[in-house]
Order: C-alpha cells, then sequence, then structure tokens
C-alpha cells in the first residue's frame, strides 16, 4: 500500500533526495503481481472515464 501511495512522488523530484525511500518504491512496484494489480485497478477508471 505504501509503494502506491510513495510512488505517485515519482516525477515530483521529491525522491530524488530521498534515495533508500526510492529504492523502497522500486523494489516495490517490480514484481510482475504488483504491475498487474496497478493495471487492473487503472483499467476501471479508462473504462468508466466519460469520453
Amino acid at each position: 500500500m505504501m509503494v502506491s501511495v510513495l510512488g505517485g512522488l515519482r516525477d515530483t523530484g521529491i525522491l530524488d533526495r530521498f534515495p533508500g525511500i526510492a529504492a523502497y518504491v522500486a523494489r516495490g512496484e517490480a514484481p510482475p503481481a504488483h504491475r498487474k494489480a496497478m493495471a487492473d485497478h487503472l483499467a476501471v477508471f479508462e473504462q468508466t472515464a466519460p469520453a
């Protein structure tokens, strides 16, 4: 759960100041199960987004 929250900071530059946390996020996002879970989660929003 924390990886999802911290992953939102990925492109902000904030994690650049905290290499240990950036590594933690990278390790948490690396497993295929995490990538599939996030893709499944986002698919719900893409299916229900207004055109």
